[in-house]
């Protein structure tokens, strides 16, 4: 588990950070996780949204690193488009009578990535902040959803690490090169997804 001063330090570390900053901490938070939205909608056909909201964050994080192409109206478009298939996806989870470690996963992406959208368009420090604590939430419930006599807390531990990892980046890479630190701390939360995409499937294969 996590203490009190442990989650305090994202929020005020992310305060800290320059809007864009606490945009890529918060793009790449959420991006880390994305691969249980990903292996959830493999094992549901009426899941539809996975596609247009990985598109929404990658298009955020090229316009962050001022890639060509990239402007804020594609990705407001891109968004809209995810946000939309998004609370239809929100609404069939939430709308299931049945409960399972499989469901409540991807429920907690999808309040992920509807944080992540909304502190985008409003500017939001603490919605941002909100998604963080609920990537994090992801590994709780993981752990508590184990059949294991010991829980183990021990990925909670390692995503709360990698959190801390890039906000010390952020702050470090801002002043120094703003644009090369916004990609690499894109580049290891998708590195690091991979570990969720590969649990999310093998669990809802064996559901």
């Amino acid at each position: 588990m996590l203490s009190t001063d442990e989650l305090e330090f994202i929020r005020s570390a992310c305060s800290r950070l320059t809007k864009d900053g606490r945009t890529s901490f918060a793009v790449a938070t959420v991006h880390r996780v994305l691969p249980v939205y990903q292996a959830y909608s493999e094992s549901d056909s009426e899941i539809r949204g996975y596609g247009l909201s990985h598109d929404a964050l990658v298009e955020i994080s090229r316009l962050l690193r001022r890639r060509p192409g990239a402007t804020s109206e594609l990705v407001e478009r891109k968004i809209e488009r995810a946000a939309s298939a998004l609370a239809a996806d929100q609404l069939r989870v939430r709308g299931l009578d049945r409960y399972s470690l499989a469901v409540s996963l991807a429920e907690e992406v999808l309040g992920a990535l509807s944080l992540v959208f909304k502190g985008w368009e409003k500017s939001d420090l603490e919605s941002y902040v909100q998604a963080s604590l609920m990537a994090l939430e992801i590994d709780l419930i993981w752990a508590e959803g184990s059949s294991d006599d010991v829980v183990s807390w021990d990925g909670l531990i390692t995503q709360y690490g990698w959190q801390v990892r890039d906000l010390k980046e952020l702050a470090i890479g801002e002043k120094e090169g703003a644009f090369a630190v916004y990609r690499s701390v894109a580049m290891s939360a998708e590195r690091e997804g991979v570990s969720y995409l590969e649990r999310m499937r093998s669990l809802v294969n064996c559901g």
